[in-house]
């Protein structure tokens, strides 16, 4: 778009000025992370006084570009710190949770944001182990889970499936699935159909109960 191309000059002269700042770059990811937060704070707000829709601001999507831009342009400075990593997680984390960024906002969608959220969301979370495998670092990682967990909650919604398909299951989870059988056609114990034996009748699934299995059976 042609707020985005009017943004790149901006953005590379902002981060070539950074260059070797570290103290710098820590405080201007501190005021997007603050800035950020304050689109969070429209969503809640949003939330609680019942509306049945969305909350959206027609300039978010442009404004919510920049500074994604701008705190990944300075993304190795925020991997350095546990802090800033799980700061900066639970946060892409609570955008999603309260679609401020949602997989299915058209506007959000043209500038590829969604994406880019998940992508540093990932990246984020796996750093926390690719660092080292020592138990600082798994305490560091499960503490940062039971973040996104508690954020997450009992949410639903493809956006959040995006976000719940980068944590751990949980060894204790039980689900319910659909159980089915053939029906107008004989099959063998291993499954496969007997040809020559109800051949007239039509074939498909018939639904016959619930079954409750672990969600590490379904992996």
């Amino acid at each position: 778009s042609a707020v985005r191309l009017a943004n790149e000059p901006l953005l590379s002269l902002v981060l070539t000025c950074l260059r070797h700042q570290d103290d710098q770059k820590e405080q201007l990811l501190s005021s997007i992370h603050a800035q950020l937060q304050h689109y969070l704070t429209h969503a809640r707000d949003h939330e609680r006084s019942a509306c049945n829709d969305t909350w959206q601001d027609d300039a978010a999507p442009e404004a919510l570009q920049l500074r994604f831009s701008l705190a990944g342009g300075m993304f190795d400075a925020i991997r350095r710190s546990y802090q800033l990593t799980s700061d900066w997680a639970v946060l892409l984390t609570q955008l999603v949770a309260h679609q401020v960024v949602d997989a299915y906002n058209n506007s959000l969608c043209r500038s590829n944001l969604f994406t880019t959220l998940i992508d540093m969301l990932a990246t984020l979370i796996h750093s926390t182990l690719a660092d080292g495998g020592d138990d600082n670092n798994r305490k560091h990682y499960q503490n940062l889970m039971k973040k996104l967990k508690k954020e997450i909650g009992d949410r639903h919604g493809p956006s959040v499936q995006s976000v719940r398909q980068l944590l751990p299951l949980s060894k204790n989870t039980i689900i319910e699935v659909i159980a089915c059988e053939p029906l107008g056609c004989l099959v063998d114990q291993k499954g496969n159909k007997i040809t020559g034996f109800d051949s007239d009748k039509k074939q498909g699934l018939r639904l016959t109960d619930k079954q409750r299995v672990s969600s590490w059976e379904l992996v």
